[in-house]
C-alpha cells in the first residue's frame, strides 16, 4: 500500500510540473519613440496601458491601449498632438468604470508646464477636467492620482514657483470635479539655482479604521541629503498622527509602490543598494 501511494505521488508530481504555464508577449506600436507608464486592470476585467508617444512630425502625444487578457488590443486613442506636448504621468480606474488621469502639457519650451486632473469614461469621453493654470509659478506637474471610496479622487503634485522653490500638495476632488480638500507639503526653500523639492511620487487610498486614509511614498531633497518616505493622510489631506517613516539615504529615490500580502512593497531608482 505504501508503495502505491509513493507511486502515484511520483505520478501526479509529474503531471503537475509537465503542465507548461500559459504565457504570452505582445509588442505595441512599430518605433522605438513609445514609453509606456503604467498598465491598470478595468472594471470589466480587460486592461488598459497609458504610453507616452515621442514623435518629431508633431508634438509629443499620450497613447492608451485597451487589451484583453490574452494581449490582443481592442481599441486605442490617442490624445493630444498640435502644438503642445501632452504627458500622462499616472491614472486609476474606480467601482463605476470611470478613469481619472493626471497629465500635463506646455508648448516644448521647457518652463510653464500645465497640470491636469481629468474624469473619463470607460470610453475615454471626458466628463470634466481640472486644469491648474492661473497660478503664478515657473510649471506644475501633476505625479498621481487615485479614485476614493465616493467616486472622486485625489490628486498630487508639484509647483515651482521660482528657479529656487517648489511646493508639493494634495487635492482631493469629489465625483462631479469640486475642490473639497487641499494640503500643502513643507516647503524646501533655498537661495540657489538648485531647487530642493518634497515631492509624492505615488498615491494610494485604503479604508482606515474611522475614514478612508491615503498612503503616499515620495522624497524630499536638499541641497545636502535626499529623505525617502512614506506619509499616510486622512480625508481631510492632513498628516494621519503626523505618521511619517524617513529614510536618510543618498543612495536611492522611492519611484512607486503596491501591496502584496497586506504589505507594502516600495520600489525605487538607486545608484547603489547596500543590503544586509
Amino acid at each position: 500500500m505504501k508503495t502505491l501511494i509513493s507511486f502515484m505521488l511520483i505520478m501526479v508530481t509529474a503531471q503537475i510540473f509537465s503542465q507548461k504555464i500559459d504565457t504570452w508577449e505582445r509588442r505595441y506600436g512599430d518605433e522605438l519613440s513609445e514609453k509606456g507608464k503604467k498598465i491598470i486592470r478595468t472594471t470589466d476585467s480587460n486592461y488598459l496601458i497609458s504610453c507616452n508617444v515621442y514623435t518629431t512630425e508633431e508634438k509629443d502625444m499620450i497613447w492608451l491601449i485597451a487589451i484583453d487578457q490574452n494581449g490582443d488590443s481592442l481599441w486605442t486613442r490617442k490624445i493630444g498632438g498640435g502644438y503642445e506636448n501632452f504627458y500622462l504621468n499616472d491614472l486609476d480606474t474606480i467601482s463605476d468604470g470611470n478613469l481619472y488621469f493626471a497629465y500635463g502639457k506646455d508648448s516644448g519650451s521647457g518652463l510653464g508646464q500645465l497640470a491636469y486632473v481629468s474624469k473619463k469614461s470607460p470610453n475615454i469621453e471626458e466628463i470634466w477636467t481640472k486644469e491648474y493654470w492661473n497660478m503664478p509659478s515657473l510649471g506644475i506637474f501633476a505625479s498621481a492620482v487615485t479614485g476614493t471610496a465616493d467616486s472622486g479622487c485625489v490628486v498630487t503634485g508639484i509647483i515651482t514657483e521660482s528657479f529656487d522653490s517648489s511646493i508639493g500638495f494634495l487635492e482631493k476632488f469629489d465625483k462631479d470635479g469640486n475642490s473639497v480638500a487641499y494640503h500643502q507639503l513643507e516647503s524646501t526653500l533655498h537661495d540657489s539655482i538648485f531647487i530642493p523639492y518634497n515631492r509624492i511620487e505615488a498615491l494610494m487610498s485604503r479604508p482606515g479604521m474611522f475614514e478612508e486614509e491615503y498612503v503616499a511614498v515620495g522624497n524630499m531633497q536638499t541641497p545636502d541629503k535626499i529623505y525617502p518616505y512614506i506619509k499616510v493622510f486622512v480625508d481631510s489631506l492632513n498628516l494621519f498622527m503626523e505618521n511619517i517613516v524617513s529614510f536618510e539615504n543618498l543612495n536611492y529615490l522611492f519611484e512607486g509602490f503596491d501591496v502584496l500580502s497586506n504589505k507594502y512593497v516600495i520600489f525605487g531608482d538607486s545608484k547603489m543598494f547596500d543590503l544586509d
